[in-house]
């Protein structure tokens, strides 16, 4: 599970899950949809969904963002993504 193409094919089968097109392109910190929306970064094991939000702060919504974190959790004969974590920033 070192090599980049295997880390390719693990982002595919995960947006495939999800009922996401795979489709996505490299990028220098590891893999990203077109739509910039889903990242995968190698150095972290961790994939990140970024939407943009509607935060309610009095009568104004401010626009904010939604971040869903996953991680790529390695096991000793399979690899899983397991979900971390979902914030507004």
């Amino acid at each position: 599970m070192e090599s980049a193409i295997e880390f390719n094919k693990l982002f595919g089968f995960f947006l495939n899950k999800k009922g996401l097109s795979p489709h996505f392109r490299k990028t220098n910190y590891g893999y990203r949809t077109f739509d910039n929306t889903w990242k995968l970064f190698i150095n972290s094991l961790s994939i990140v969904h970024t939407i943009p939000a509607k935060v309610y702060n009095g009568y104004n919504y401010d626009n904010g963002i939604e971040e869903t974190k996953y991680e790529i959790v390695k096991m000793p004969h399979s690899v899983d993504v397991h979900f971390i974590y979902k914030k507004l920033i």
